[in-house]
């Protein structure tokens, strides 16, 4: 029997899923007034919490809470696991007007990759093989390479700084200040300096930058590389998988990324394979679902994952289909979402939800499959939100899975 996520009688609450099967169950009551429970054979942490006021406060209080259960499952040797792709998929719930009201979130991504080929021919236009490069090594290569295959933002963080601390320093060697090594925070500032004359750094500054060495200091430095290196209470440290912290370090990470890969081009001679996508095709590739008609579906099937899926039951189960629209306030930056809702009146035969799908011009775009289905019993309207987002293969890892 499939194991279902019950919300109970909190007002408020939310859950997410984790990296892995938990093995035996666990319940924590913290000191903020939330709770929180992994059930064994489930893949979902569930916080239940006091009344809050609509989804995104509920959704983050859930999270926070979710987040400190773990650290405690841990430090007592009960449960080893983190939370996954809280982007991609969750679901918060809240109560308004004596209503349940609940929300499932889920992401598909459009992975996007370019390449180009270039041909060398001879004079008479004939093909001729091009010599072979030649092979090209630097020691930031390996903390670059840590850093796209990292699964978690911050550790991608760390490595990507030292990717560009170890090819700043072949660029402007660390100096001496009376017999000693300068400070990281002096030198760091004198080579962005003596960089930007010859590679304007305006580019990699956020943005309204008067000042792009200072600024790109502050930015990836004193504000970021600083509190995510440490933790010393009482400091302006960030903490791991906080939802408050999470965007302005991607941010950063971005244009960390492309400062650190020009700096390879310029050193080196090493260029990394570009191409993708940009924020504007993607917003035009969009434009044919925004104009559509569309609809999302819920579904008790418990079927696997299909890529070739056409309908959101292909077992067979129970549907319950509804309109939806884009919402533009939804929006972030290279993502696309629309929202439907039900009333309990018109869940019909759906009592649980396992499969969500949504459908443009009658077409299913997207399904998405819960690790494990969540009950529809004290749900009086059901929310579901689905997404589209734009991935760009060959660029530097902006999406991690905590």
């Amino acid at each position: 029997m499939v194991s279902e996520i019950v919300i109970g009688s909190a007002p408020t609450g939310a859950g997410f899923t984790l990296s892995g099967i938990a093995r035996s169950d666990a319940q924590v009551a913290l000191t903020s007034g939330w709770t929180a429970e992994v059930l064994a054979g489930t893949q979902t942490i569930v916080a239940r919490g006091p009344q809050a006021s609509g989804y995104e406060t509920a959704r983050d209080a859930g999270l926070e809470a979710a987040q400190e259960a773990l650290d405690v499952f841990c430090i007592r040797g009960t449960l080893n696991l983190t939370i996954v792709r809280v982007e991609a998929t969750h679901f918060a719930w809240w109560t308004d007007s004596a209503e349940t009201i609940m929300r499932i979130v889920g992401v598909a991504d459009h992975n996007v990759s370019l390449t180009a080929t270039l041909s060398v021919v001879d004079a008479q236009g004939n093909p001729k093989p091009a010599p072979p490069l030649p092979v090209v090594w630097h020691r930031s290569f390996r903390y670059f390479r840590v850093s796209q295959i990292s699964t978690d933002l911050f550790d991608a963080y760390r490595n990507l700084y030292l990717a560009l601390e170890s090819i700043l320093t072949t660029m402007v060697p660390v100096g001496q200040v009376n017999g000693r090594s300068e400070p990281e925070s002096i030198w760091l500032r004198r080579a962005l300096r003596q960089i930007d004359a010859t590679l304007p750094m305006a580019r990699y500054a956020p943005p309204a930058s008067i000042d792009p060495p200072a600024d790109i200091y502050q930015d990836v430095y004193a504000r970021t590389r600083t509190a995510i290196f440490h933790a010393k209470q009482g400091s302006a440290a960030f903490l791991p998988q906080h939802p408050s912290t999470r965007a302005d370090v991607v941010d950063t990470l971005e244009r960390l990324s492309r400062l650190y890969l020009d700096l390879v081009d310029k050193a080196l001679g090493v260029r990394r394979t570009g191409g993708g996508m940009t924020l504007g095709g993607f917003n035009l590739a969009m434009q044919s679902f925004i104009n559509a008609t569309s609809e999302v579906a819920i579904s008790d099937d418990d079927s696997p994952l299909d890529r070739n899926d056409t309908a959101v039951n292909p077992g067979g189960g129970s549907v319950a289909q509804f309109a939806a629209a884009y919402d533009p306030n939804l929006d972030r930056p290279g993502c696309k979402y629309w929202l439907g809702e039900l009333h309990s009146a018109q869940f019909g035969p759906v009592q649980r939800v396992s499969r969500l799908g949504l459908l443009h011009h009658s077409t299913l775009t997207q399904v998405e499959r819960l690790d494990d289905p969540v009950s529809l019993l004290g749900v009086d309207v059901l929310q579901i939100q689905l997404g589209h987002r734009l991935v760009n293969t060959n660029h530097p890892r902006a999406t991690f899975a905590t």
